[in-house]
């Protein structure tokens, strides 16, 4: 996939901002937009830039602007757009650690017109403080996502539920600092307002959070996630069933003491009835309590089951036949007991599925599954397969997805030591719609079988890390045929792909590009080329006999 016309105009303007005048006046919205970003993915804010950029791109007609992952982005840049008078619907900051409150600050008070604003720091970010988050006033505001923000306090989102009276939707995943105190005071401030709360990994939330949250502030609730929060117990549980009538979405993964209420163990009451998606990865339920609470689930659709001991074939073979009729997606990743006997439930009574993960279910064959593949009706609706670390999954298995799955949109086989260029060849032929790809230590893996992929399907994700015989071919073809679409790149233990080969990658994207290429055993002097006459790639510092000589003379 080559890359559209507007792309390429957008490249040209992109490297000639200093010798077009004018050039804002004759861009739509759309495309100033689209042009800031790709900028910003491509460290193009410099010092000769910004004047240009300033005075021709930063325009009152701008709404949605997305800054991530620059050093260049700083409190100037900020302050620039607050004077241009822009009104924002969106707002993306992800770690950019040049800002400080003091840019975010001038431009969030401006922004009484935000319905989305997005901002995650890492820990080393240190300048920013939600100091800034006390600035904005927007009673349009519906959707808050804020990111392992550390220095996230109480009062910083309290403040901020204060002068945004309608949000909908906040997410503050990983932000450690919020205690109890602070969902008591947001969950009445934003009463009756709430649909979607995500507050996984906050480790220091307790019951009394979830009590605030059931006791009538959230009845149009419908999403909860509570990842990781390891201090919750069955009663706050039982308290957002009773308060929260229209949850359909619960994350409890990872949450140890859920099963227990007090001195007794937490019955199936204590699950809303009204679920569609239930992840428990990590929660080891008994047998008894997972059907009985799955037999009470007559909606469920999404079911994650990662770790659960309890998941042998027979309680596999229970589960399909309590939900098996409604389930789309179910993961069973880390199930080790499971069998290849365990895997012929799905294929009996799934009869909606679209997405089903198996990984390091280490006794697996697949051969059960083939049934589910090659069903004309289910076979085409199934859009994600993921066996990472499926040691003895067969290959003709995974060929029969290849053939039968045309919408395959996520395949997933890191381990697989006989998937080669042959599959690849084959699922590049058939599933035109694969964006995410994982064959990490597939060792019979060569230039050919990426690069099929990369010519037939719009990947955004291609993992293939530890594939030792892969060389800048492979980097070359998703440089010519995805960069319209690429996001990430895992190519670490590669040591035949080159620096320079990633740098021409991410300079063809349109987006930033994540790479992880690290490859600490690489030859310093290595050096790769392409044969003119093979066209392929090969070792051009071993194609020299004996030392290079340095001398002038015999340069000369």
């Amino acid at each position: 996939m080559s890359k559209s016309l507007a792309e390429l105009c957008m490249f040209c303007i992109a490297s000639n901002l200093q010798n077009v005048s004018r050039l804002g006046t004759f861009l739509s919205k759309n495309d100033n937009e689209v042009l800031l970003e790709l900028l910003c993915d491509h460290d193009m804010f410099t010092g000769n830039n910004m004047p240009h950029i300033t005075y021709q791109f930063l325009t009152s007609r701008l709404e949605n602007i997305a800054f991530r992952y620059s050093n260049q982005v700083d409190d100037t840049l900020l302050q620039n757009v607050a004077l241009c008078g822009c009104k924002l619907k969106s707002f993306t900051l992800k770690e950019c650690p040049m800002v400080s409150d003091k840019g975010l600050s001038s431009l969030l008070k401006s922004q009484t017109d935000l319905e989305l604003l997005f901002v995650k720091w890492n820990s080393s970010h240190t300048n920013l403080t939600d100091k800034c988050l006390t600035t904005l006033h927007s009673s349009k505001l519906k959707s808050v996502t804020l990111v392992a923000l550390d220095q996230l306090t109480n009062n910083g989102l309290i403040t901020l539920a204060k002068n945004c009276p309608n949000i909908c939707e906040l997410m503050v995943p990983r932000c450690n600092q919020l205690t109890d105190g602070c969902f008591q005071a947001v969950t009445t401030l934003l009463k009756g307002v709430l649909e979607v709360l995500d507050l996984s990994g906050v480790h220091l939330l307790t019951d009394l959070s979830l009590v605030a949250i059931g006791s009538g502030s959230c009845p149009n609730l419908r999403e909860l996630y509570l990842n990781g929060c390891t201090m919750i117990s069955g009663v706050g549980i039982q308290q957002v069933t009773e308060g929260c009538p229209s949850l359909s979405s619960l994350d409890i993964g990872y949450c140890y003491r859920i099963l227990n209420k007090g001195t007794s163990f937490v019955g199936a009451s204590a699950f809303p009835k009204t679920l569609t998606e239930l992840t428990l990865h990590g929660v080891q339920m008994s047998e008894d309590l997972l059907i009985e609470v799955l037999n009470q689930l007559p909606y469920v659709k999404v079911l994650t089951l990662c770790g659960l001991r309890s998941v042998d074939d027979d309680t596999l073979n229970q589960i399909c036949l309590a939900v098996g009729r409604t389930l789309t997606s179910l993961d069973l990743s880390g199930c080790t007991v499971l069998t290849d006997a365990g895997l012929s439930a799905i294929s009996k009574h799934c009869q909606v599925i679209e997405s089903l993960k198996v990984s390091f279910c280490p006794n697996i064959t697949g051969q059960k599954l083939t049934p589910l593949f090659n069903c004309p009706k289910r076979g085409p609706d199934i859009k994600t397969f993921v066996a990472n670390g499926c040691k003895m999954f067969s290959v003709e298995v995974v060929a029969e997805i290849a053939a039968c799955c045309p919408s395959l949109h996520n395949l997933r086989l890191a381990g697989m030591k006989d998937v080669d260029d042959q599959l690849l060849t084959a699922v590049a032929e058939n599933c035109h719609h694969l964006a995410s790809i994982n064959i990490k230590g597939c060792g019979q893996v060569t230039d050919v079988g990426v690069c099929e992929l990369a010519r037939m399907c719009p990947l955004e994700e291609v993992v293939v890390s530890g594939v030792s015989s892969l060389t800048d071919r492979s980097v070359f073809a998703l440089a010519n045929c995805c960069t319209s679409t690429l996001k990430e790149l895992w190519v670490s233990g590669c040591s035949m792909i080159t620096p320079p080969a990633i740098n021409y990658l991410k300079d063809c994207s349109l987006k930033r590009i994540y790479v992880d290429h690290r490859t600490p055993n690489v030859d310093p002097d290595q050096v790769m080329a392409k044969n003119l006459d093979t066209g392929e790639f090969c070792r051009a510092d071993l194609l020299v006999s004996g030392p290079v000589v340095q001398d002038p003379d015999w340069l000369e």
